[in-house]
């Protein structure tokens, strides 16, 4: 069964990926590549029936979806840099346990690779 949430990701996705993947002279999909945070909502195994789902009869119908979940990053104002959170209920820095507030990283869901098969070259010949 497919979830509402990530059929609704998968065809944005699919949208995405097909657009790219034409603008580059492909002619079909081998793989796409996503990365999501660990606080997007994304379900893996529901985006994967969603995708499967959504590009059929697309460029992208045989292609797989790999999915990496990404950390949770964020500011700390203390140190001045990006910190990763060693766990999703640990809002303390990690290297001087000041509280962080401003999270950098952990709720996206984007498109970052896509494997393709270039399209035959024209041959020239009249």
């Amino acid at each position: 069964m497919v979830e509402v949430h990530e059929l609704g990701l998968a065809l944005n996705l699919v949208e995405l990926a097909e657009a790219a993947a034409r603008q580059a002279g492909a002619e079909r999909v081998l793989a796409v590549r996503v990365r999501c945070g660990v606080l997007s909502g994304v379900v893996p195994a529901a985006l994967r029936a969603a995708f499967a789902q959504a590009a059929r009869q697309t460029i992208l119908a045989e292609a797989r979806l790999e999915i990496d979940v990404g950390p949770l990053e964020a500011y700390c104002a203390r140190c001045q840099c990006n910190v990763v959170l060693p766990e999703l209920g640990e809002w303390n820095c990690p290297e001087c346990g000041q509280p962080t507030h401003e999270l950098r990283r952990g709720r996206e869901l984007e498109l970052v690779e896509l494997e393709v098969l270039d399209a035959a070259p024209e041959s020239g010949v009249p």
